[in-house]
């Protein structure tokens, strides 16, 4: 390849990156004029606006994060949330922090089921560390890491949309960073998370992660070794994994145990 055809890539390169910055700055506004509320009392912005303003920024972002935390309460136009974002899904990472991730994908399932984003969960178990219940539950959407937007919804059904910009956006791309390396497919996590609240299962787990044996973790629970690895086999298989010590540390990676 000749010096010649290379700047011309590099130069076709920085063109393409301007029009997509002039784009997303551009729907930026967009978004900020669609989301912030009138002046007044009232403080709920319109759920077209809000719908409108989430599929402008998926449509014009290279990369969505979205990071669902807590199971939102139910609105009354559907997941607005979801059908907005899904839609365009191929270039959409969507990321579940919920107590029980079936309820989070429940009021749309169509569009979760239809969608080709990539669908992570994160910490599905009650075992799993919760946050304060008095926390809301919000929805974080990042556009290639320029401007942001977190949607929540009160007790009523009505709808919060507040956009943020640098260098607030750099710090929540950070967190979800953190959160997305141990999280797992949502298949993965909706199988795992079935096993793992069994009470004797997620016993076996514990033991599993602290290296026990088998003879020690049938003593100790009180079974026979052939129900004992009966249940460790039924892990390993949620778990997609080939020895007992991979299989806890994945549950645990996922938040769904921890060392008894």
């Amino acid at each position: 390849m000749t010096t010649s055809t290379v700047t011309e890539q590099l130069i076709s390169l920085a063109e393409q990156a301007r029009h997509w910055q002039d784009t997303l700055v551009r729907a930026t506004a967009e978004i900020a004029a669609l989301t912030t509320p009138p002046r007044g009392d009232a403080t709920e912005p319109d759920t077209a606006g809000v719908r409108t303003a989430l599929a402008t920024l998926a449509g014009t972002a290279g990369q969505t994060a979205w990071l669902r935390s807590g199971t939102p309460v139910p609105h009354r136009d559907g997941d607005v949330v979801a059908e907005a974002l899904l839609r365009p899904g191929d270039r959409v990472r969507a990321l579940l922090s919920v107590a029980e991730p079936q309820d989070a994908v429940g009021s749309a399932a169509p569009c979760w089921a239809n969608s080709k984003a990539e669908i992570h969960a994160v910490g599905c178990a009650p075992s799993a560390s919760a946050l304060p219940e008095t926390l809301p539950a919000y929805d974080l959407v990042l556009a290639d890491r320029r401007v942001a937007m977190v949607i929540s919804a009160e007790a009523d059904g009505s709808l919060r949309a507040y956009t943020v910009i640098e260098p607030v956006v750099a710090i929540l791309g950070t967190v979800w960073d953190a959160m997305w390396a141990r999280s797992l497919p949502l298949a993965s996590a909706l199988r795992m998370d079935v096993v793992a609240r069994d009470d004797v299962k997620a016993a076996i787990l514990g033991y599993l992660e602290a290296g026990a044996k088998d003879e020690v973790i049938a003593r100790a629970l009180g079974m026979s070794l052939r129900t004992c690895r009966r249940h460790i086999a039924e892990l390993l298989a949620a778990a997609g994994s080939v020895s007992r010590y991979q299989a806890a540390s994945r549950f645990a990676r996922a938040g769904l145990c921890s060392v008894q």
